[in-house]
């Protein structure tokens, strides 16, 4: 069977689009030649933090309505194994931390990559970003714009918003807090900073 370049280009853009959908991790691979030029190599240890994020993250979009079947269906499955009567209004887990040692992609998967695959479902999500380093927070908000206004994230899920503009069409777009134009946005702030 012959399939000309164009076609089997827009196949794998298909089935590139529907893995990193459905998950946390795939999404991580895909992504990761946006951010990096250096190989990924993925392990378990990788894996456990994305499919742990994924867990939290869903939790968010289902208990405000915006979860997929699969991610509902997911979400009951946790509250039954916790002995808990789902209610899907209700967040299972709240805080969550993430421990490692240094360049154990911590901050890279919990504060760049993985708002930006909760925007895929929920462009309208707010993060409110921190760390204990003023030079991190910028790296981890100046990640995340660079991804989600990126040639491969805008085509592979059909992006419509804008990045650094607000749902007036305000330019709203500095390091410490930057908007899309479907309603969502995100603050960076060191650890103690006035969030106000």
């Amino acid at each position: 069977v012959y399939v000309d370049r164009d076609e089997a280009q827009r196949r794998l853009t298909a089935i590139e689009r529907e893995k990193s959908l459905r998950s946390l991790a795939w999404f991580a691979r895909y992504s990761w030649p946006v951010l990096e030029s250096t190989p990924l190599h993925w392990t378990p240890w990788l894996q456990a933090q994305c499919d742990t994020l994924q867990a939290l993250f869903e939790g968010h979009l289902v208990a405000s309505g915006k979860g997929t079947p699969a991610m509902v269906e997911r979400h009951r499955a946790f509250y039954r194994a916790a002995g808990i009567e789902p209610d899907l209004g209700q967040l299972l887990v709240q805080d969550l931390y993430v421990n490692g040692f240094p360049g154990s992609l911590k901050s890279r998967f919990a504060m760049v990559i993985g708002p930006a695959w909760v925007w895929l479902h929920d462009p309208t999500f707010t993060i409110a970003a921190t760390s204990g380093t003023g030079d991190n927070v910028s790296r981890d908000s100046n990640m995340m714009k660079e991804l989600v206004s990126s040639a491969w994230y805008r085509a592979t899920f059909e992006i419509a918003w804008d990045v650094g503009v607000n749902r007036s069409g305000a330019v709203v777009d500095s390091v410490g807090e930057w908007h899309n134009s479907a309603g969502g946005y995100r603050l960076s702030k060191e650890l103690f900073s006035s969030w106000q």
